[in-house]
């Protein structure tokens, strides 16, 4: 059986298959759905890539160079050329996704922190578990310093953040 390969299809049907793989991304409605869709549709490597390449293009909206990139991630510089050909072409869908990922960021936060208000002191705090376990949570990391970046320019927090994430990543190696 041979490869399936796009572009020996007609173009008319390249635009349909992509349609359809739009609309069917559109039925998706929350995160239960988006969890179960994705686990059926892609491996666990697949996802942790496409996780790599929104990092990559967190790290390259605040700024950053390719070298601080590769050093924070340790990420190839052709998966970084990639996504600031992307960026740069459109990007308005990485920029759209940084956005929303940083409201659904804050929103967690003011869940967990009237949670921990409701419980007391029995149960460590998101931020301290953020703090505790960096690369647990390095999205959602990235996610609030490009945030604090873009209200104050607080390029210097996330210089300071990728610093700690290099130490961390070379105590657990």
């Amino acid at each position: 059986m041979g490869r399936f390969r796009v572009e020996k299809l007609p173009k008319e049907e390249r635009i349909k298959l992509v349609g359809e793989f739009y609309d069917a991304m559109s039925c998706v409605k929350n995160r239960e759905e988006a969890r179960s869709f994705f686990r059926d549709l892609l491996s666990f490597d697949e996802i942790a890539m496409l996780v790599r390449r929104i990092q990559v293009a967190l790290l390259l909206i605040a700024g950053y160079g390719y070298r601080d990139i590769e050093k924070a991630l340790n990420v190839g510089g052709d998966k970084i050329i990639n996504v600031q050909r992307s960026l740069q072409r459109h990007g308005e869908g990485y920029r759209l996704m940084i956005q929303r990922l940083r409201k659904i960021v804050k929103e967690k936060e003011k869940r967990e922190n009237k949670r921990q208000r409701e419980l007391g002191n029995g149960y460590p705090s998101l931020q301290s578990l953020k703090k505790r376990y960096p690369m647990h949570f390095l999205l959602f990391n990235l996610v609030d310093e490009i945030g604090d970046w873009l209200q104050d320019d607080g390029k210097v927090k996330i210089e300071r953040k990728i610093e700690f994430n290099k130490r961390t990543s070379k105590k657990i190696q």
